[in-house]
């Protein structure tokens, strides 16, 4: 087991809880369905939190002592990346509960492109950059 396991599966999670909100939008059932919708929501939103977590207690910490100047500096610019979603994800979970998805499923669209546009850009660079770097 290497320090980025943890991490990737907790990446794959956010991404796969990401992909059911995404269809549940892409088919027009995200008003209809918006239990379902919330219930995902805070599932990424879990998953996320969890993610932060540990990445901030284990990870980075671990990378931060390397001596590698580059490493450390590509850890402090991830930290800094995800520490800067944390409140804007937090936000978006808090706020598109069903009964606002129902009232307003495309200002939801929107919303959700534009949040996981930033967390898959976010765990693309952890994927390709990060965690090469930690292994």
């Amino acid at each position: 087991m290497t320090i980025t396991d943890n991490p990737r599966e907790q990446n794959q999670n956010i991404l796969n809880y990401a992909s059911e909100i995404a269809e549940l939008i892409k088919t027009g059932h995200a008003a209809r369905r918006a239990r379902d919708a919330e219930v995902l929501i805070n599932r990424l939103l879990d998953e996320f939190e969890a993610h932060v977590e540990d990445e901030n207690a284990y990870l980075l910490p671990h990378m931060f002592q390397h001596p590698n100047q580059r490493v450390r500096e590509t850890a402090r610019h991830s930290q800094a990346m995800l520490n800067e979603m944390v409140p804007q994800i937090s936000h978006w979970g808090h706020k598109w509960r069903a009964a606002n998805i129902q009232r307003h499923p495309d200002k939801f669209h929107s919303e959700t492109r534009s949040v996981f546009m930033r967390l898959k850009a976010q765990i693309d660079n952890e994927n390709v950059s990060l965690f090469p770097m930690a292994e």
